[in-house]
């Protein structure tokens, strides 16, 4: 009978080499986490208590709470405000000198703005990297843009931004602001916009910006695009039909436009024809009066 008991020593053979680790790479495990997560971590043990305050990748995924809750405004404010504030108290606690990741998803509108405004803040002066804020409405419907949060940035006094992506999710973003963040990040190689309420005329262009890809989806407010003059290398627009003007951008290879009318009113072949020559990937969502089919050309 004795041989069914475990042995009284069982225990000391049971080590915890993750702990063991350094600091530096324990972090770097807890980056990976959703940031809600990685807080829980400090209560495992004395070993782990305030990594998370080193995270270099700050993820506030709203997802699941988002999930949860019902299309009841009450709660939605509930939930906002509670979220708010976790932000608010991790960034509060961060040691860490840089960030390589700053991002916020959650139901949030212009309402919370002076807290967006000072964790936009936080993220610039910790030389962040890549920068996601989608601020996307609960029914994951485009809310009215005139609601949207208003991205503004912090007076820069002609610092160079650290940014080499930035997405923008139910963001308004403004002429003068755009022109400020080309200007001064020499670093930006990814720009997404969505759900996004933006200005008429999009002019972007000159050997000075380091754009890779631009993709621009549902945005409002668009009256024509131009890009000209950079190393561009893909550029994606789906939205309403909008003057489009793709000139010198000798390593643009592949192009995604929707919602492409036919008829003789339709001009988009005419309008990418100076990059035609470079071209590997051109997409285009045809729209038929009854019925719409995407058409992909491999050059």
């Amino acid at each position: 009978m004795a041989g069914t008991f475990p042995s009284p020593d069982v225990g000391d053979h049971l080590i915890d080499h993750i702990s063991k680790m350094p600091d530096d790479v324990l972090v770097r495990i807890l980056s990976r986490l959703s940031v809600k997560d990685a807080v829980v971590t400090d209560s495992l043990s004395k070993r782990w208590r305030h990594l998370w305050r080193n995270l270099i990748r700050l993820n506030f995924d709203g997802t699941e709470t988002l999930n949860e809750m019902a299309n009841d405004e009450m709660i939605c404010d509930l939930e906002s405000a509670k979220f708010t504030k976790q932000v608010n108290n991790v960034i509060s606690s961060h040691n860490h000198p840089m960030i390589q990741l700053f991002r916020i998803h959650f139901n949030l509108d212009c309402r919370y703005s002076e807290c967006i405004n000072e964790w936009i803040k936080f993220a610039i002066d910790k030389k962040v990297e890549r920068m996601e804020l989608n601020l996307l409405d609960i029914s994951n419907y485009a809310r009215n843009p005139a609601k949207n949060y208003n991205f503004m940035l912090p007076s820069l006094n002609a610092v160079s931004l650290t940014l080499k992506m930035l997405v923008l999710c139910s963001v308004n973003l403004d002429e003068p602001t755009l022109n400020v963040i080309l200007k001064n990040s020499p670093h930006l190689m990814t720009l997404t916009m969505l759900n996004s309420g933006l200005f008429p005329h999009i002019r972007v262009g000159g050997r000075d910006i380091n754009l890779k890809k631009v993709r621009i989806v549902a945005c409002f407010g668009i009256e024509s695009i131009s890009l000209y003059d950079f190393d561009l290398k893909s550029f994606l627009y789906h939205g309403e039909e909008i003057e489009l003007h793709l000139t010198d951008l000798p390593k643009l290879k592949k192009v995604d436009i929707g919602q492409v009318s036919v008829g003789s009113e339709n001009n988009v072949f005419r309008q990418i024809s100076s990059c035609a020559p470079y071209l590997e990937v051109l997409i285009l969502e045809v729209w038929f009066p009854q019925v719409s089919n995407y058409f992909l050309f491999c050059l």
